[in-house]
């Protein structure tokens, strides 16, 4: 079954900086390239009803997005990510998403950096690199909730459909 994702997505020169970062590193370590996003909610079935509709009901001002940490993950998609701050936006717009797709799950906000399965040694080293280009105190402002389809290849993902925050 195809699956759909929401995410919210850095725009304009915020976009710009952090791709450029995310692709030095993914190509420095072979990993998948892919679209810097914080993935709002996913698993969504792509036979539920009015998915468009939905997104669009989604009420929400833009905010920022702040994160705290570079942290390691366990997971493939998760090796090294960016810790989001649970701000009551963020955490507010999560829930009502959770509510419209009739989901329930502990949402943990982040921007997944690279893609791969790691040493303990290698994602520290990565971690390094981040800080040095100054990573660690990036943060943008969340302006539109996209719809993706992200499933397979990251080259095959393509994005559905996008709202602009009020």
């Amino acid at each position: 079954m195809d699956e759909l994702s929401l995410w919210l997505e850095p725009t304009g020169e915020d976009l710009e900086r952090i791709s450029k970062i995310f692709n030095n590193i993914q190509r420095e370590y072979n990993s998948p390239i892919f679209i810097p996003h914080v993935t709002l909610i996913d698993n969504i079935p792509q036979e539920s009803q009015e998915i468009e509709s939905k997104v669009t009901n989604l009420k929400c001002q833009k905010f920022k997005i702040k994160f705290k940490a570079i942290n390691i993950g366990k997971k493939i998609y998760n090796s090294i990510f960016l810790e989001c701050e649970q701000s009551l936006e963020l955490m507010k717009l999560n829930k009502s998403a959770q509510e419209v797709y009739s989901k329930k799950y502990t949402y943990n906000p982040h921007m997944s950096v690279i893609y791969g399965n790691f040493s303990y040694e290698g994602k520290q080293k990565i971690i390094q690199d981040l800080t040095k280009v100054g990573l660690d105190n990036f943060n943008f402002e969340a302006k539109t909730i996209s719809l993706w389809h992200a499933e397979g290849e990251t080259s095959n993902w393509k994005k559905i459909f996008e709202k602009n925050l009020n």
